[in-house]
């Protein structure tokens, strides 16, 4: 038996999609989807309840699970002589935080990321979940005073500091933002050609691959050490890749 994609808008169910795609990743933050149907005109009459806008909050549900919820991004209707399709795009609720900025906010030293993601969070209906994996570094104090800077997106100002506490960011199906770790834990569910795998494609690439990485750290300046020239050279540390051609990078630590 097929499985069978359904969005709920409005209290309203919207099924019989022709065509989905729906995105998850821990690159992207947000989920994104987009789905597209066909309708005849005789059945186009009978579904003319089928009236969705965007800024519509969703949630896409595949048989009885829910996959993530969001909103409406656009609306792309079509007509021919015979067939109407209708095709929807849109994301899951932190690309709010992601296309959003502000008029700017510091937040002091001594406060904690959970603290600060549910005050960025709070204005736009976004819970804040915390995984027990990254308990620990989500509920630690910050050391030092955060800016998050006039016109910045929020979602950046947030994954910076994510950064600083090596967690990660990422979405659930009910649209929160989680803060998490990596797993270390293996699904249950086996990937099988011809089964759960309909098709595949693959893609190689050596664009951002580089033939050695070298991070030069920062020291800061102390008038009073009396170093000369030779005892303040920057730290640094190289690894080679093995890779075809001479291609190296440089990177210059942000932080002391």
């Amino acid at each position: 038996m097929s499985d069978l994609l359904y969005l709920h808008i409005d209290g309203k169910i919207h099924s019989y999609w022709t065509e989905a795609t729906i995105a998850r990743s821990i690159e992207r933050g947000a989920h994104s989807f987009n789905l597209t149907l066909t309708d005849s005109f005789e059945e186009a009459s009978q579904t003319s309840a089928r009236t969705i806008k965007t800024d519509q909050a969703v949630e896409i549900f595949i048989n009885k699970e829910k996959i993530t919820s969001g909103y409406i991004d656009d609306v792309n209707p079509s007509y021919n002589a015979k067939t109407h399709t209708l095709n929807v795009v849109g994301r899951s609720k932190v690309s709010d935080l992601i296309a959003s900025t502000t008029e700017g906010k510091q937040f002091k030293a001594g406060m904690r990321l959970r603290q600060i993601a549910s005050a960025c969070c709070l204005p736009f209906g976004i819970d804040v979940i915390v995984d027990p994996s990254a308990s620990s570094a989500a509920n630690e104090p910050m050391k030092a005073d955060h800016m998050l800077d006039l016109g910045q997106p929020i979602w950046e100002f947030l994954e910076e500091l994510a950064r600083i506490k090596a967690v990660l960011l990422v979405s659930d199906e009910n649209g929160n933002l989680v803060i998490t770790r990596a797993g270390s834990s293996l699904s249950e569910v086996a990937l099988e050609l011809g089964k759960n795998i309909k098709s595949a494609s693959g893609t190689f690439s050596s664009r951002n691959l580089f033939s050695e990485y070298t991070v030069c750290a920062q020291q800061a300046n102390n008038p009073l050490a009396l170093l000369d020239s030779k005892a303040k050279t920057q730290p640094k540390g190289t690894i080679k890749v093995l890779t075809r051609r001479h291609k190296p990078s440089i990177i210059s630590s942000d932080n002391p």
